[in-house]
C-alpha cells in the first residue's frame, strides 16, 4: 500500500526530486544539530552581556523548536570596531554545541570594500553581507543584500554562487515594532519556505534600554542542513543591519 505524502504548508507543488535544497547532503558533524528541525530561536545572552559593560562583545543562545539548547554564539570583533562602527562593524561570530569545545559553525561579516580600501561605513555602493563556514572553516555560502526599490531584498547563495532562498520585506523594517516578519522563498522566487522574525520579548528587569535580539527562524523539517545554517546565519544580518543601536 503506498504511504500518503504530506506536503508542509507554502510547498504545494514543490518536488523534492527535482529541488536539492529540500535533499539532504552529506553535511558535516557540525550540521547535523539542524536535522529535523522546523524552527530556531535565537536570544541574546543579556545577563552575560550586560555584566561585561557596554564594550564587551554580544553573545547569543540558540534553541530549537522544541526549547532545546542548540549552541551559544559568541562575537569576535574589537573594541574600537564596536564603538566607532557600531552596526556597521567587521565581526566573526563562533558558534558552540553545549558538548562541544570547539566552534560548530562561523559567521563572518566582512568589511565594505571601496577601491580596495577597507571602511567601516556602509554605503549605497557596498552590499551588506555575512559568509557562513561550517566547523572545517569550509565555505558553506551566504547572504547579501540587493539593492531595491520596493522594499528589502537579501539573496542567500550556496558556495557555488547558486540562489537557494531569498528573504523579502515589502517595506522597510522599524526598529520601533515590536514584531517584524521578513518571508524566506526558495530561489524560484514563488514557493514560501518559512519566516524571520524579530520578537520583542519584554522589557529586561534592570531597567535598562537594550536592544531587543530575539529572532524566531522557521522553515521545512526537510530543508537541507547548510540551507538552515544559512538561513540562521542571515537572521544575524537582519539584526545587525536593521535593528542594532549604534
Amino acid at each position: 500500500m503506498t504511504q500518503p505524502v504530506i506536503i508542509q504548508p507554502g510547498l504545494q507543488n514543490f518536488n523534492p526530486n527535482k529541488n536539492p535544497i529540500l535533499q539532504e547532503d552529506n553535511s558535516s558533524h557540525s550540521l547535523k544539530h539542524l536535522c529535523d528541525l522546523e524552527s530556531v530561536t535565537v536570544q541574546q545572552d543579556l545577563e552575560n552581556d550586560l555584566q561585561g559593560g557596554c564594550g564587551s562583545s554580544n553573545t547569543y543562545n540558540v534553541f530549537g523548536n522544541n526549547g532545546q539548547a542548540l549552541f551559544h554564539v559568541i562575537e569576535s570583533s574589537s573594541c574600537f570596531c564596536r564603538w566607532c562602527c557600531g552596526p556597521s562593524r567587521q565581526f566573526q561570530m563562533e558558534v558552540y554545541s553545549p558538548n562541544e569545545r570547539d566552534p560548530m559553525l562561523y559567521f563572518k561579516r566582512p568589511f565594505c570594500h571601496c577601491d580596495d580600501m577597507c571602511i567601516c561605513l556602509n554605503c549605497c555602493c557596498c552590499s551588506n553581507k555575512i559568509l557562513v563556514y561550517d566547523n572545517n572553516k569550509e565555505y558553506l555560502g551566504k547572504t547579501i543584500h540587493r539593492f531595491s526599490l520596493f522594499g528589502e531584498k537579501f539573496q542567500i547563495k550556496d558556495q557555488n554562487e547558486e540562489i537557494v532562498a531569498f528573504i523579502k520585506r515589502f517595506c522597510l523594517p522599524c526598529r520601533c515594532s515590536k514584531n517584524i516578519e521578513f518571508q524566506t522563498v526558495c530561489g524560484n522566487g514563488i514557493n514560501n519556505l518559512g519566516v524571520i522574525q524579530k520578537k520583542w520579548m519584554g522589557k529586561h528587569a534592570s531597567g535598562i534600554s537594550f536592544d531587543h535580539e530575539s529572532f524566531w527562524i522557521s522553515f521545512p523539517s526537510t530543508l537541507n542542513t547548510k540551507t538552515k545554517a544559512l538561513l540562521i546565519g542571515a537572521a544575524f544580518l537582519l539584526n545587525v543591519a536593521y535593528f542594532e543601536m549604534s
